[in-house]
């Protein structure tokens, strides 16, 4: 039985972001138990009395990020990327029906390419040298918005 973790959202997502970066491993918030499980020996080898408390040793210890990049979970990504794919469809069957309609012909779609983007920049990471620091301060993260686009070329035939 997994028992709940005591990290805050920031520092699962602080260490979700190192270990991306410096593993290429994606972890999201589900696997907080496996973050705490994993570096809860660790801070007990170095004498601290949480991973909550290591996790900011080691952000005061500016093994810090540069910047931080956010994105939606997969499946929230999905769910809107499969909405402005029915958007974007339907514009182009709007703007397909106008052109027949002006020359009065009846039209059927003869090729549709369907292509989908949003960036998503890697965060940049500094480490820096020292001691721990005696106060662990908590990474500022705010919520954000994602851009997603889906872009819809084809091509017609009209009906003779």
């Amino acid at each position: 039985m997994m028992s709940a973790t005591t990290l805050t959202p920031e520092a699962i997502s602080y260490v979700c972001t190192i270990v991306r970066q410096r593993s290429a491993i994606e972890l999201d918030a589900a696997k907080a138990y496996l973050i705490e499980a994993r570096l809860s020996p660790v801070a007990r080898r170095c004498g601290l009395t949480s991973t909550a408390e290591l996790i900011g040793k080691l952000q005061q210890m500016r093994l810090a990020l540069g910047s931080v990049s956010q994105m939606p979970a997969p499946e929230t990504r999905r769910k809107v990327e499969d909405e402005t794919t029915r958007d974007a469809i339907r514009a182009f069957q709007s703007r397909a029906a106008v052109a027949a309609d002006q020359l009065g012909k009846a039209w059927k779609i003869k090729q549709l390419n369907i292509q989908q983007g949003g960036s998503m920049p890697m965060p940049v990471m500094r480490a820096g040298r020292g001691a721990m620091m005696a106060e662990a301060a908590p990474a500022p993260l705010e919520a954000g918005e994602s851009q997603v686009t889906t872009t819809i070329s084809g091509q017609i035939e009209l009906a003779d």
